[in-house]
C-alpha cells in the first residue's frame, strides 16, 4: 500500500474508527498526492493577495486593515472581490456604449 494510503488511514483510524471501517478495500487504498491540494491552497491564497495588491496600488481610496498579527483582515478580501467586479461590469458598460450597442 503506497505510504500515503497508509497515513490517511492511520488518520482516519485514530479520529473516527467508524468511518475507517465503512471504507472498503479500494477505499483504504485511495490518497490524493499531497502536493495537488497543497498547491490548490497556495494558488488561491496567492491569487487573493495578488488582487490586494493590485487595488492598493491602483485605487488610491482602497485601504485594508490588519489583524495583531499583521495580516489583512478577511472582509477586505470581499470587498477586493466586490471592486474588480464592478469595475468590470463597468468596463463592460463602457465598451458597448462606446460600440454604439
Amino acid at each position: 500500500m503506497n505510504p500515503l494510503a497508509k497515513e490517511l488511514n492511520e488518520n482516519i483510524l485514530k479520529a473516527n474508527p467508524h468511518i475507517y471501517e465503512m471504507l472498503s478495500q479500494v477505499g483504504k487504498k485511495l490518497y490524493f498526492p499531497k502536493g495537488i491540494l497543497t498547491q490548490s491552497a497556495e494558488a488561491k491564497e496567492k491569487a487573493k493577495e495578488v488582487v490586494i495588491q493590485f487595488l492598493l496600488d491602483n485605487e488610491p481610496n482602497f485601504v485594508v486593515e490588519y489583524t495583531k498579527t499583521g495580516k489583512i483582515k478577511p472582509q477586505y478580501y470581499d470587498i477586493a472581490d466586490s471592486i474588480v467586479i464592478a469595475k468590470a461590469g463597468w468596463e463592460l458598460v463602457q465598451q458597448r456604449e462606446n460600440s454604439g450597442s
